[in-house]
């Protein structure tokens, strides 16, 4: 009987690291390099809108108190299983107006990875300095995929959506300092 249960956790076990393994998968992690393809777009696309795609985009702030200080993980990401775009929409500047969202999510992670850098620690608010900062960056965040989207009409702008992608590079030089994910205060 217990040799049953005892499968029986393992088997629960290995489903779970195969599940997790395949949502890293479906995630890709902000790089210099990071190209989107329109095969990463895998959700179906949204009926209801008149857009021609949506990028799903995540920032993940991992922390671990070690003694007297705080690794902290910080990352963007794209979700695949989110992202969709429509059939015949498969246009080269949709799909740079898209990798713009991804990028100014890894913009505003690094500001976040900023603010954490000048973290003075305290165990009794840590996570509540965490959570703080963390709504106050994705709020501003939000603002200005809004914003970019709103300015470029969606990539139907091709003049505006130019001038965006010259700030978001500005953006990623100016905040290279903070392009590393892990950091320790």
């Amino acid at each position: 009987f217990l040799m049953k249960i005892a499968y029986f956790i393992l088997i629960i076990g290995l489903f779970s690291c195969d599940s997790n393994h395949r949502m890293e998968r479906d995630k890709i992690y902000w790089t210099k390099d990071t190209q989107l393809t329109w095969n990463d777009f895998k959700e179906k696309p949204d009926t209801n809108t008149n857009y021609f795609a949506g990028t799903e985009w995540r920032i993940k702030v991992e922390h671990h108190v070690i003694q007297d200080s705080v690794l902290f993980i910080i990352s963007a990401y794209f979700d695949k299983n989110l992202s969709w775009v429509k059939e015949r929409r498969q246009a080269d500047n949709v799909l740079s107006h898209e990798k713009g969202h991804f990028d100014l999510a890894e913009i505003y992670a690094r500001k976040l990875r900023g603010t954490f850098a000048h973290y003075k620690f305290h165990n009794k608010t840590v996570d509540r300095d965490i959570n703080t900062w963390f709504l106050n960056i994705l709020n501003e965040c939000i603002y200005q995929q809004r914003l970019y989207d709103f300015e470029t009409q969606h990539s139907c702008n091709p003049i505006l959506q130019q001038h965006w992608e010259s700030i978001i590079y500005q953006n990623l030089i100016d905040l290279d300092a903070y392009r590393d994910r892990k950091s320790v205060v």
